[in-house]
């Protein structure tokens, strides 16, 4: 197992136990079925702004790269703030 600064012990105990993709699936876009959000992942690896692992023929790891926190910041000029508020709205959307 991988320790992943700023990641809770309880995220990371996860883990060791279950694929990210699972986790991001059930935790992040629970409306989503697992196919979607896995190759939403596969996307935001082949642009750059995800480092994927795959093991089982899926996603078993996904972290953030810097380019896409820099493209992150550059596209929210106004900080975490906005970038909440977008993924609230995103969420709504998504969940309704």
């Amino acid at each position: 197992m991988c320790t992943l600064q700023g990641v809770s012990a309880k995220t990371q105990r996860w883990h060791t136990k279950k694929r990210w993709v699972d986790y991001i699936q059930q935790n992040i876009v629970p409306k989503w079925s697992l196919g979607d959000t896995e190759e939403t992942l596969w996307e935001l690896h082949r642009a750059g702004f995800l480092v994927c692992k795959p093991a089982d023929n899926t996603v078993h790891f996904a972290i953030l790269t810097d380019d896409g926190i820099v493209y992150m910041e550059n596209r929210f000029k106004d900080g975490l703030s906005e970038v909440l508020g977008y993924i609230e709205k995103i969420k709504s959307i998504l969940l309704w």
